[in-house]
């Protein structure tokens, strides 16, 4: 049910969103057909690498744990999560794959690690990116949110130094919990797998983020594109905090429109150049979870 409730609350955000920035169908229609879709192509495939190499970043932690899995099997549980993520109930996205992986007799405080790991290291890269950038171009989120950020940055980039100097701060908390519930502890990675994973992350993030503008260019001659890739880390790094809804729907759109409003953009537009990535990034995630399931048992059952 709670699930139920935040793909709601999302779906409502998103579709409130869209009434406010559209004037009318024939005018978002008359966007497409005069768009330059030849960059889609050069977006989902952006997209494609950036979800390969998460699904590596989980597979590469799967390893680390001595958790041997066939990588098709590892790849068809990864993707379908992440497409299950829209999907009321979501029990793929992160207790799916707990399951799948325990049902199969493996170690579940180890797959637990895998997770949370994936979890946390993955909103530490999306912040280490968004201090990287404002310390290289501070206005660009002040401009967006007209609030300063020098104390906050300060804050942010000294945790963030913390987590990588001393990585297994990331576990003491959760395990302090755990030892409380009498529950078996989340098991770290050594020091050099704990770097590798964090660059996998930073690295798919990039991709993400480049795809995103090429998508914006079916639309756009030529954006920004240090502006357009950091304004879509930040709105990713609210995503992944606004648990409440599921992968971010609606809170993601909604920054970027923001920026894209600031910058000029009329709300027909505005509106496909948020809403095309998600798409292609769905597609990517289908087309992977295909490629995933070609030649194994379960998709021979089923076929």
């Amino acid at each position: 049910m709670r699930r139920i409730i935040s793909f709601l609350i999302g779906f409502g955000i998103l579709a409130f969103i869209i009434n406010t920035q559209v004037e009318s169908i024939d005018k978002v229609l008359e966007i497409q057909v005069n768009a330059n879709w030849k960059w889609a192509l050069i977006s989902i495939i952006f997209f494609l690498i950036h979800g390969f190499i998460v699904f590596l970043a989980w597979a590469q932690s799967l390893k680390y744990h001595d958790l041997n899995i066939e990588k098709r099997n590892v790849m068809s549980i990864h993707f379908i999560s992440l497409i299950s993520r829209y999907l009321p109930g979501g029990i793929w996205h992160i207790a799916g794959r707990l399951i799948s992986l325990v049902n199969k007799g493996f170690d579940v405080r180890k797959v637990l690690s895998t997770l949370y790991l994936e979890q946390i290291i993955a909103i530490l890269s999306c912040l280490g990116l968004v201090m990287a950038f404002y310390w290289y171009r501070p206005s660009i989120y002040s401009e967006l949110t007209a609030i300063s950020f020098v104390k906050w940055s300060i804050l942010f980039s000294g945790c963030l130094i913390t987590f990588l100097v001393l990585p297994n701060l990331l576990t003491t908390l959760p395990n302090f919990i755990l030892s409380l519930l009498n529950k078996g502890k989340i098991q770290f990675l050594l020091r050099s797998q704990y770097y590798k994973l964090f660059f996998f992350h930073i690295l798919s993030l990039l991709l993400y983020a480049i795809g995103y503008y090429f998508a914006a260019r079916v639309y756009m001659p030529s954006p920004d594109i240090t502006l357009l890739v950091a304004i879509i880390i930040f709105a990713t790094l609210v995503g992944f905090l606004a648990i409440f809804v599921p992968s971010g729907l609606g809170i993601r759109e909604g920054i970027f429109i923001a920026y894209l409003n600031q910058q000029g953009i009329e709300g027909s537009i505005a509106i496909s150049i948020a809403l095309l990535p998600r798409l292609l990034i769905i597609s990517a995630e289908f087309f992977s979870v295909g490629i995933a399931l070609w030649g194994t048992n379960e998709f021979k059952q089923v076929t």
